[in-house]
């Protein structure tokens, strides 16, 4: 992101030592490092987001074309229900009676 070499941090080191002075400049470092820790955590979290974001829209989408597939499919798959002249006819039961005479 930043292109900030050793030398270049060096001299913000010594200016920034001279500006607020050597008492103050550790706790002025520890600063720093927790809002660029706390700054570097905040952008990770959002590009994760986003991510997340942008793979949920592409399987929405993907799932809105499988489901209109299966409704074009479900319109020309044949009726699942018998014709009402076809009907099957139930099957008879054996005469109860007959058993108990012999």
């Amino acid at each position: 992101m930043f292109d900030i070499g050793f030398w270049e941090i060096i001299v913000v080191a010594i200016v920034g030592l001279l500006v607020v002075g050597p008492d103050k400049f550790p706790g002025m470092i520890r600063e720093t490092a927790r809002w660029a820790v706390k700054i570097r955590r905040f952008i990770g979290d959002t590009k994760r987001e986003i991510e997340r974001e942008i793979n949920l829209e592409d399987l929405e989408k993907d799932l809105t074309t499988r489901i209109a597939d299966l409704e074009k499919t479900a319109e020309h798959a044949p009726d699942k229900k018998p014709a009402p002249d076809k009907a099957p006819q139930p099957a008879e039961a054996p005469d109860q009676g007959s058993i108990d005479k012999q």
